[in-house]
Order: C-alpha cells, then sequence, then structure tokens
C-alpha cells in the first residue's frame, strides 16, 4: 500500500520498486518462455516493462482521478490497465520479430 501513495512523486524509490518487481516478474516470464539462452533479451524486455510501468503508473497518479465514488476514477483505471496491457502485447511482437 505504500507503494501506491507514492508512484505519483517522480523518482520516488517506493515507486519505482513497485515498478521494478513488475520488470523482474517480466524478465523470469519471458526467460522461462525463452529459455536460459536469451537471458540478455529477458532482461532487457524487463527493464523495457519496468520503465513503461513506472511512467503509466506515475501519469495515473497525476492525471487520474483518485475518488472511487466518481466514475471517471474507473475510466482512469482502465486506461491504466489497458496501457499496462498494451505494454506486454508490444513485448510480444518484440519477442516474435
Amino acid at each position: 500500500m505504500a507503494e501506491v501513495n507514492h508512484k505519483g512523486q517522480y523518482g520516488h524509490w517506493l515507486g519505482m520498486r513497485h515498478s521494478l518487481k513488475q520488470g523482474i516478474g517480466t524478465a523470469l516470464c519471458v526467460g522461462c518462455v525463452l529459455g536460459p539462452v536469451y537471458w540478455a533479451a529477458s532482461i532487457m524486455m524487463g527493464v523495457i516493462d519496468a520503465v513503461i510501468h513506472y511512467h503509466i503508473d506515475w501519469a495515473k497518479m497525476n492525471w487520474g482521478n483518485r475518488d472511487l465514488q466518481n466514475p471517471s476514477f474507473w475510466a482512469h483505471l482502465g486506461l491504466d490497465q489497458m496501457a499496462h496491457q498494451l505494454t506486454y502485447i508490444g513485448l510480444v511482437a518484440i519477442i516474435a520479430l
């Protein structure tokens, strides 16, 4: 929960830690699919995901609505999740090249 409160502060280590965990997960998943021979590609995919994830979350916290009772909160949350999923689609497209 503490990470959520700091995603909107650019450069705060808790927000970066959250994105780093996402990137590590991506690197592990890509590594499992591609195998250990492609460890450098797996790490690069994790780094790309972490950087993009960080900026998506930062943008949502700074420009999105945070009031759960407001319908625009749910629209912003949906856009946030769509951006994360499009990132994964993009990473898969890069791997497929």
